[in-house]
């Protein structure tokens, strides 16, 4: 904390409205941002600073839990999550805003930036191509764990939302088991572990569950761009991050080592 307020002191038109302690914990860091959406008008808040990933996850749940819309298109950039987890998360409204704060926490020692999409700094992410924020076709998360239902949402063309997948999936909340989205999407859809990810090129949109070392799974829609070519490309509906989601392409033998679990119709 005393590192970016070293920093923050240098830019006078930056204003530090409140700090509290979120006890490294993500319930804490929900409350705090919660009240903080009740006691600060919308658009008072420009950016959100958290210490580590889970008060930073917390205050995003906080800000679409009841109070979605209150602070705009949220976007993040954090330390990479090869180094232990993310060493800070900055969240704004507008990409100018998360451009410029990504500059400034570049500046906090021991920090190093980078763009989170595709649910965080994942391995993956390292070989898309054509990336783009709020592509076309892709329906975002609204909570840092509904990844399943928003991909079921997707898969379903619509006629199933993702608040009734959360509902069903999730009725406690948490985080959607995925092997239990095909038996909810109905007749015709399965769910298994593949031998080849290839065998499912050419069967439509398909969700996959990817996993990195040391980070939580996370889903997707993919489908191939040409099933017949020798070398297939995806292209994915990634609903991360919450409210925005993320479009891009990348190479089906690239992502092949990511892949735990498949939904697919067939």
């Amino acid at each position: 904390m005393d590192n970016i307020k070293a920093v923050i002191e240098k830019y006078p038109d930056i204003k530090i409205l409140d700090a509290q302690d979120g006890q490294n914990q993500r319930a804490p860091g929900q409350q705090i941002m919660e009240d903080y959406l009740t006691r600060y008008p919308a658009g008072q808040i420009d950016m959100v600073w958290a210490q580590n990933d889970e008060m930073g996850l917390g205050a995003l749940k906080g800000a679409f839990s009841g109070l979605k819309g209150a602070m705009g298109a949220w976007k993040a950039a954090g330390g990479l999550a090869g180094q232990g987890g993310l060493r800070g998360v900055v969240m704004g409204a507008g990409k100018n805003l998360a451009a410029s704060l990504k500059s400034l926490m570049s500046k906090v020692p021991g920090f190093r930036p980078t763009t989170l999409a595709g649910g965080g700094a994942s391995d993956w992410m390292q070989f898309a191509e054509d990336v783009v924020e709020g592509g076309s076709g892709v329906v975002a998360q609204l909570t840092p764990d509904s990844c399943v239902s928003a991909v079921g949402e997707m898969l379903s063309k619509g006629e199933i939302s993702q608040l009734d997948l959360m509902k069903a999936l999730t009725p406690n909340g948490g985080r959607a088991d995925y092997s239990l989205l095909a038996a909810e999407l109905g007749e015709g859809w399965r769910g298994g572990f593949p031998a080849a990810l290839k065998d499912f090129a050419g069967l439509g949109p398909v969700g996959l569950t990817l996993k990195s070392v040391g980070q939580d799974a996370h889903f997707v829609l993919a489908e191939a761009v040409d099933p017949a070519a020798n070398a297939v490309v995806l292209r994915v509906l990634d609903p991360w991050p919450p409210g925005v989601g993320t479009t891009y392409t990348i190479a089906l033998d690239k992502i092949e080592q990511y892949v735990m679990y498949v939904v697919f119709r067939g």
